[in-house]
């Protein structure tokens, strides 16, 4: 399937859109400082004439915004106030609010609900606890699928050919030093997870965060979003986790039932 910069290079009527969108997505991916316009320019493959008028039009809508330093740019909060009413659209979210405040008072852990897109899994809400400790989280943030509780719930609960077209896509890049990423040893840790019914997260993500995971499942079976509780290491030792995942999974079954689930 062609990108977005790549549809915009074919031209046709709809080519200043699709340059526009191919300018947001470089923005979404770059630094949180912003960036330049030569960057932006090589990013989407349009020159920088084009790319300064594309910012003249999305600034006054406050889709752009000024970059740390002069002469760059960031995501405006208009994208973010777009994006929160995309979450607020997502029916699961509204029936899991409740019960996913409830885990965060159980597990005493910062808790979310993700659903999945492609190769990510996407925050769509999240639930604090009252520990002085807690973790830094948006809804909208995306994760990797491989090495994630949340990713790793839903690559155990989907169908076995689903689950090979996404790791055949999916490059196991380490982001800590217990990223697992040999896909036989994933493949066996997904076969764990199955059998429990949760995930674990031994910092494979995120050096010294812990955390569980379970998806929330459909009438038909099929996960169609998951909820996790995560901690520091130093509290969420190897027993806890077991009781961490335990509540996780009920947790999910409970959501699952009202959405219509039998079980």
């Amino acid at each position: 399937m062609a990108t977005t910069s790549e549809k915009a290079q074919s031209g046709g009527a709809s080519s200043t859109v699709l340059r526009a969108v191919s300018l947001l997505e470089a923005l979404a991916a770059a630094p949180p400082e912003g960036i330049g316009v030569s960057e932006i320019s090589k990013s989407i493959g349009a020159n920088r004439s084009t790319v300064y008028r594309i910012l003249g039009a999305l600034r006054p809508l406050g889709y752009i915004r000024d970059g740390v330093e002069p002469g760059t740019v960031r995501l405006g909060f208009r994208v973010v106030e777009l994006g929160e009413k995309v979450l607020s659209q997502i029916d699961i979210r509204r029936i899991a609010a409740p019960h996913l405040r409830e885990l965060a008072t159980i597990t005493e852990e910062t808790c979310h609900l993700a659903v999945l897109d492609g190769l990510d899994v996407v925050y769509a809400d999240k639930a604090e606890s009252d520990q002085s400790i807690r973790l830094f989280s948006v809804p909208g943030k995306r994760m990797p699928v491989y090495c994630t509780a949340m990713g790793k719930a839903f690559l155990a609960a989907m169908p076995a050919d689903e689950r090979a077209a996404i790791l055949d896509q999916v490059e196991l890049v380490p982001r800590s030093p217990n990223t697992i990423t040999d896909r036989a040893a994933l493949e066996r840790d997904i076969e764990g997870i199955a059998e429990r019914g949760y995930s674990m997260d031994l910092g494979e993500n995120e050096l010294g965060t812990r955390c569980v995971g379970a998806t929330i499942l459909d009438r038909d079976d099929r996960p169609v979003a998951a909820l996790s509780a995560s901690g520091p290491e130093h509290r969420m030792d190897d027993e806890r986790m077991v009781r961490q995942g335990e509540e996780v999974k009920k947790m999910a079954a409970l959501i699952g039932r009202e959405l219509g689930r039998d079980g």
